[in-house]
């Protein structure tokens, strides 16, 4: 038997991935005594209750927001050649979300997503956080401007500095070792490191 190949892999991925998804439309959102109450066990599509909370109307065999966004990932990374830069992801989920709300859908981006792709497009200057890094207030900055407390951020940089810093206030740390350079001996460890941002992705999905 021939091995898959890497395409074959990707879009076998991506089919289980809308498969599962269009499964568990009707679900989303409702707790395990609604689901009961409402489906029992579900083992083929079905359409989502008139009145769910999200996906009302929707019909048997739709997808959410989880399979689109993924299939807005793929053609980034397969535009960018595997890489994504981060204002370009932040543009494209904003460009996601206006089209979700011409179509009707109250499936929409969270709040805290929101203010993310907010703080991308916006940048957070020097001037601004009023201190370079790694003095915490630039990290606290960067906290209010997310809307997001320090301990649910995680802070990407391949520079220790940097690290030690968002450590220091509090911030969970992955340290992007391209330099194959010892972090250090410090109070502030790391949470994760790795050597590429492939291998952070895989590490965090």
């Amino acid at each position: 038997m021939t091995a898959p190949s890497e395409f074959e892999r990707a879009l076998g991925a991506l089919y289980g991935l809308a498969i599962g998804d269009a499964l568990g439309m009707p679900t989303q959102l409702l707790s395990p005594e609604e689901l009961d109450r409402r489906f029992g066990a579900i083992t083929w599509f079905q359409p989502a209750p008139d009145n769910h909370p999200i996906a009302a109307g929707l019909p048997a065999g739709h997808i959410t927001d989880d399979t689109e966004q993924a299939l807005l990932i793929a053609r980034l990374l397969i535009d960018g050649g595997g890489r994504i830069e981060p204002l370009t992801l932040a543009n494209a989920l904003a460009d996601w979300e206006r089209d979700m709300v011409r179509r009707g859908s109250l499936d929409l981006l969270g709040p805290s997503t929101q203010r993310a792709i907010s703080a991308v497009a916006a940048g957070i200057s020097v001037e601004e956080a009023g201190y370079f890094k790694p003095h915490w207030k630039t990290y606290a900055k960067a906290e209010e401007i997310i809307g997001a407390n320090r301990t649910a951020i995680l802070f990407v940089a391949n520079h220790a500095f940097d690290c030690i810093g968002a450590k220091s206030y509090g911030m969970r740390t992955a340290f992007i070792d391209r330099r194959r350079r010892p972090f250090g001996e410090t109070p502030q460890q790391l949470d994760i490191l790795v050597p590429t941002m492939q291998d952070l992705a895989d590490a965090i999905v």
